[in-house]
C-alpha cells in the first residue's frame, strides 16, 4: 500500500474516516477519483482497509504523516475530522507546505467556520448548515430539490450534472466545440480560469485551457464531453 500511495500524482487526501469522511469516500470512491485516507484510530484503520482503500495510520495534524499520504504530489486535501481546532490545525499545516492546494474543510460550529476561512481553507462545510437548508427547500422548492437529487447522485443515469476541465491548449468559441449538437449536453455555464462564472453562455463565449463546464446531460454523453475535452 505505501509503494501504492508513493506513486500517486493528483490524489486526494482524505482526513478522518468517520461518518462524513466514509460518505467522502464513497463519492470519490465511484468517480473513480485516486484517494488515500488518513486516520490514527487503528480499528477505524482496518474499516478502512476492508473497503480496499489507501490508508496511513497517523495524525492528520502532523507534518509527516501528511508527507507520507503523497501531500506534496495531491490535487486537493479535504479535512473531515470531528474537531474545528483539528480541522484547523491540519488546514494551517497544508498551507505551509503547499499554499495553492485548495482545501476543503469540515466545520462542526459557526465559529469554527470563520476559524477556518481565517486559516485558509477553499471551502468550509457545514453539516448542520447543509442538512437545514435541505429541509426547507424540501418544503420550499421540492422539484428543485428533487432535480437537484436525481442530477448529482452518482447512480443516475437519465440526468447527471457535472464539472468538466477543458486542458487543451489555445482558445476557440463554444458554438465551434459542437458540445451541444454532437453531444446532446446543456452547457450551464463556464467558469474561466479566472474564476468568474458566467451563466448561460453564448456560443461565441471563448473557450480556454483552464476553464471549466458546468453541463447537463446523460453519464455517457458526459463522459463522451470529458474525453473529448482533455
Amino acid at each position: 500500500m505505501e509503494r501504492d500511495i508513493d506513486q500517486m500524482q493528483g490524489h486526494i487526501i482524505v482526513c478522518g474516516f468517520g461518518r462524513m469522511g466514509r460518505m467522502v469516500c464513497r463519492e470519490l470512491g465511484v468517480k473513480p477519483v485516486p484517494f488515500v485516507v488518513v486516520e490514527r484510530d487503528e480499528a477505524t484503520v482496518r474499516r478502512a482497509e476492508g473497503d480496499h482503500y489507501a490508508v496511513i495510520l497517523g495524525d492528520a495534524t502532523e507534518e509527516d504523516t501528511l508527507r507520507k499520504a503523497g501531500l506534496l504530489r495531491a490535487a486537493a486535501v479535504i479535512t473531515a475530522v470531528p474537531s474545528d481546532a483539528e480541522n484547523v490545525f491540519i488546514t494551517l499545516t497544508v498551507r505551509a507546505l503547499r499554499p495553492e492546494l485548495v482545501v476543503v474543510a469540515r466545520a462542526e460550529t459557526e465559529s469554527g467556520t470563520e476559524r477556518l476561512r481565517q486559516a485558509g481553507a477553499t471551502r468550509v462545510v457545514s453539516a448542520y448548515a447543509i442538512g437545514g437548508h435541505r429541509m426547507a427547500q424540501a418544503i420550499l422548492r421540492p422539484s428543485v430539490l428533487d432535480f437537484v437529487d436525481l442530477a448529482t447522485h452518482h447512480r443516475s443515469l437519465e440526468l447527471q450534472i457535472e464539472e468538466i476541465p477543458i486542458n487543451r491548449a489555445g482558445s476557440r468559441p463554444l458554438g465551434e466545440s459542437e458540445v451541444r449538437e454532437n453531444l446532446d449536453v446543456m452547457v450551464i455555464a463556464v467558469r474561466k480560469a479566472g474564476g468568474e462564472l458566467r451563466f448561460n453562455p453564448s456560443p461565441t463565449e471563448p473557450l480556454a485551457q483552464g476553464d471549466r463546464l458546468l453541463v447537463v446531460g446523460e453519464a455517457q454523453s458526459l463522459k463522451a464531453l470529458e474525453r473529448k475535452l482533455q
